[in-house]
């Protein structure tokens, strides 16, 4: 459905309900996710931590737009201070699954990435466990000479450093 998603949880012997978890940000309808295309999901893998990061491309009226968000153990949270907001309105087609999330090992913190469809570059934020940083263009990497179209995070198990491919 346009600007949700559904889910259930495991709890180790039964699965829950389905319930919805809303992704609009706000009532103008270009700040809203659309249909989710694409889907992703991580979980913190430390022992201390209930965490998983979900991020969302969808299409509104043909526009990708990309979202994360952040489940805690109990509920959905959002990672942004402030009225949660579409991260980027130019993100890559959603043709394509252009875009990724995941966890370093050590630190625990949280890496969404996504290809932008204006600057043909990769952008990306990072969720510390308190803190989302803003958007920023993955350094070194530039202009590519094509949108990305397919991209992926993953992480090295002995160490914080992610692997990405595009």
């Amino acid at each position: 459905t346009a600007n949700q998603v559904s889910y259930r949880t495991w709890d180790g012997v039964t699965w829950s309900g389905a319930s919805t978890l809303s992704l609009v940000t706000t009532n103008a309808a270009a700040d809203r996710i659309g249909l989710p295309v694409w889907i992703e999901m991580a979980d913190n893998p430390l022992l201390t931590s209930n965490d998983v990061a979900l991020l969302v491309l969808g299409s509104n009226a043909g526009n990708s737009r990309i979202y994360g968000r952040r489940w805690n153990g109990a509920a959905w949270a959002q990672l942004e201070a402030g009225a949660p907001t579409i991260w980027d309105v130019t993100v890559a087609p959603s043709t394509y699954k252009a875009m990724d999330v995941a966890y370093e090992q050590q630190t625990g913190r949280a890496m969404f990435i996504w290809g932008d469809d204006v600057s043909d570059s990769v952008r990306y934020r990072i969720w510390n466990g308190a803190t989302l940083t803003a958007g920023a263009t993955i350094p070194g990497l530039g202009a590519m000479s094509n949108v990305a179209s397919w991209i992926r995070l993953i992480p090295d198990p002995f160490s914080d450093q992610l692997m990405f491919g595009v």
